[in-house]
């Protein structure tokens, strides 16, 4: 066991050398190996519960540190450091809190996890995420439902679970098939769709597309008017996930994402997934995709497109926030859903889901100060600070009132629009390595014409198929 560290060290700076050594050497550096929680005195985690009265439901120790690890991407993290970290030092203010942003979030966690030394929240985001299935199979991850069947921290008479948007618990719940439980929280709530800018639709006179064959005379159009029609993330090719999946949802139904999801045997080998395959491919084809778009990263392209070189950008809902600093004072950012195909039975569904996925490790020194602080994120305090610094919604319903970001507006516009027919996908978050290394870039291939879609189609079967041979199936869904 290495030796501890001087009395003036504190945990963040543990938390950043381990940032830095992970960079440097990897999971098993230094520091980092050999000493488990329970081998520092009055470190061992605590008994949890969550009977413990409507204040302190999980008998957090108010004297007892607390851990924060937060992705540092799109949204920052300043609504954690200057809001949630605050709610939480008010309500516990003997207990210091240790805080760190990163931008790969496996570089400081992998090393934490395997030395048995995990902060107690974490928010697992960014393309360096550390997959789902694989903190679920380690067992790294605490379960959620005391956090669930807790009283609300508004109302005690009011549980957690009845706090949540539709959707929300099942996007973070992992385990066999009938024994699935939420261990992850999904607290960002984000439509998905293509981005536009109303002035400039409104100064070139185009008109919004109901469907996929105004879409492309539209893109005709803007393309003879010296602006690419669609840019999109080609660094990062999971954000062609949803464009995807909405295509083929909203020409076949939900049943679509929800054979995928489940690996079926045929659950790519259909029309409405070759439909979908063959609407982008076409898109590629017929030129209407900006030539920087392959080999751009998300910032460059949505560069691009807050420039005026692209008409629409695909993206969630964490867009505006992310393009804050870049988008012209004129600029008025809109979201509308991926046209629907023709015969398409569903056109009017959307794609909604949690997003900002936040645990809390099953070795956090602090278990239950981490479920605390995810409860005091879920209040409408906690929501107020999040969607008041970074223009987009949490999971607690109702927590838009009071946003006036034209983004927003559009959002929650749009959400109006679908009803109850909204559908989220989860093969991504359950696979996620499946997801980032085979399905996206498949996609990417489709779109620049390296790929026919019929062999789109039996390569994404083969590689389900295989996926669901290995057993992921019946250990994950």
């Amino acid at each position: 066991m290495p030796p501890k560290p001087p009395s003036g060290s504190t945990r963040r700076q543990m938390l950043g050398r381990g940032a830095a050594v992970a960079a440097v050497a990897g999971p098993a550096a230094g520091w980092l190996s050999g000493c488990s929680p329970a081998e520092e005195e009055g470190s061992a985690p605590l008994p949890l519960s969550n009977n413990g009265g409507p204040s302190n439901p999980f008998n957090v120790d108010g004297t007892r540190a607390l851990d924060v690890v937060i992705f540092d991407g799109g949204y920052s993290d300043r609504y954690a450091a200057e809001g949630h970290e605050v709610i939480y030092h008010n309500r516990y203010p003997e207990a210091p809190i240790e805080h760190i942003a990163v931008t790969q979030i496996s570089e400081v966690l992998n090393p934490l996890l395997v030395a048995g030394r995990p902060p107690d929240v974490v928010n697992n985001s960014g393309a360096h995420q550390v997959p789902a299935e694989r903190l679920f199979h380690d067992g790294a991850l605490t379960d959620l439902t005391l956090l669930l069947d807790a009283p609300s921290f508004d109302d005690p008479d009011v549980k957690v679970r009845d706090t949540l948007r539709p959707g929300i618990v099942d996007d973070g719940s992992l385990g066999p098939s009938g024994q699935r439980r939420m261990h992850m929280l999904y607290y960002g709530y984000t439509a998905f769709g293509l981005w536009y800018d109303k002035a400039l639709f409104d100064e070139r006179q185009w008109k919004v597309p109901a469907g996929w064959g105004e879409f492309i005379d539209l893109c005709g159009t803007i393309r003879s008017q010296g602006v690419s029609p669609f840019v999109y993330q080609g660094q990062y090719p999971y954000y062609l996930l949803e464009p995807f999946m909405t295509l083929a949802v909203r020409h076949g139904g939900v049943d679509i994402a929800e054979a995928i999801d489940d690996l079926e045997p045929d659950a790519w080998n259909n029309d409405s997934v070759r439909a979908a395959a063959q609407a982008l491919y076409d898109l590629g084809a017929a030129g209407y995709i900006h030539n920087k778009a392959a080999s751009a990263t998300h910032t460059e392209a949505q560069d691009l497109w807050n420039a005026g070189e692209a008409a629409f950008v695909p993206c969630g809902t964490w867009l505006e926030n992310e393009q804050r600093d870049k988008t012209p004072p004129d600029f008025q950012m809109q979201i509308m859903a991926m046209p629907a195909l023709e015969g398409s039975i569903s056109p009017g569904t959307v794609c909604a889901s949690g997003t900002e996925a936040f645990i809390v490790p099953a070795l956090a020194r602090n278990q239950a100060g981490g479920l605390e602080y995810l409860r005091m994120m879920l209040s409408k305090e906690g929501s107020k600070q999040f969607t008041s610094r970074v223009s987009s919604l949490t999971c607690v319903a109702g927590a838009e009132e009071g946003l006036d970001a034209p983004g927003v507006r559009s959002t929650n516009e749009l959400l109006k629009s679908a009803g109850e027919d909204l559908y989220a996908f989860y093969f991504d978050k359950r696979y996620r390595t499946f997801a980032d290394d085979v399905v996206g870039p498949a996609i990417r291939k489709l779109l620049v014409n390296s790929l026919k879609p019929d062999r789109f189609v039996a390569d994404m079967q083969e590689a389900t198929d295989r996926l669901r041979k290995s057993g992921a199936k019946q250990n994950l869904v």
